[in-house]
């Protein structure tokens, strides 16, 4: 038996929304009174049918408190590994744009499968992918940005979609507001991502993806400075390693030699 929409009493389609009580509505229902895809899960499981009634200019915002919570939240300092972590990270900071939490664990059970053992996820959110008009892209998708790579992620109902960008080809990300949504341009090597979200969060979720990669590719530079370094000094110990083995310096001015070497 097909079920009803709690608001008109039609039959739900193929769009629909759980809103407060566990209440169905359908996409029409929703979309009438201002409420739809981009709007955060944690705002539609808040309404409850009279909401639905108020004019779509008075609709039901996130507090003050949730909007500004990760500006004192430490960005990077993430690691997330789970499924269960990502979207609760994602409904906590009103990065979850997914149509419903069923589909935004969905999208991240993808990425979970394809962490590495020494990855993690520090940053991710949920967005409509290839975004060109409300009417022209490729529904949700899941975005995680680990300490490797930018994984992005959306399953189907028969099937999935999983892709993935090495740190080095990330290249900036810029933003874009609109009336109602927000823009985010992913520049890689070789291809343009577009991808929207809610335009409160557009400023937020661009400042931190962009502070996030900026910190990961100096912590790596660093890291390869520091191995280089050490890999050349190494070569240089040995050399004099085989002077002293040859007769041609003596012990103490290979010893000499080796401290300088080793910064000791």
């Amino acid at each position: 038996m097909s079920k009803q929409c709690a608001k008109c009493g039609g039959k739900i389609g193929l769009t629909s929304y759980k809103i407060k009580d566990k209440q169905i509505v359908c996409g029409n229902c929703m979309k009438k009174a201002g409420y739809g895809m981009t709007t955060p899960y944690k705002i539609i499981r808040s309404l409850n049918l009279e909401d639905l009634d108020k004019d779509p200019s008075e609709k039901r915002k996130l507090n003050i408190s949730d909007h500004t919570a990760h500006n004192n939240h430490d960005i990077g300092n993430d690691r997330m590994r789970t499924t269960e972590e990502m979207v609760e990270f994602c409904l906590k900071y009103g990065y979850g744009k997914g149509m419903t939490k069923k589909w935004t664990t969905h999208h991240f059970n993808l990425i979970s499968d394809q962490l590495n053992s020494d990855e993690y996820v520090i940053f991710c959110f949920v967005g409509l992918h290839n975004y060109i008009s409300s009417t022209k892209h490729d529904n949700n998708y899941a975005y995680a940005l680990t300490n490797k790579r930018l994984i992005v992620a959306q399953q189907k109902m028969i099937g999935n979609n999983v892709q993935s960008i090495i740190l080095d080809n990330l290249n900036n990300i810029s933003k874009k507001r609109g009336i109602l949504l927000g823009t985010l341009t992913i520049d890689t090597l070789g291809k343009v991502l577009n991808v929207a979200v809610d335009k409160d969060t557009v400023d937020r979720i661009s400042d931190s993806l962009n502070e996030i990669i900026y910190n990961l590719k100096r912590r790596n530079i660093s890291a390869t400075n520091s191995n280089t370094s050490t890999i050349s000094s190494a070569s240089e110990i040995r050399k004099y390693k085989e002077l002293l083995d040859d007769g041609i310096i003596t012990e103490e001015e290979f010893n000499k030699k080796k401290q300088e070497l080793l910064d000791l």
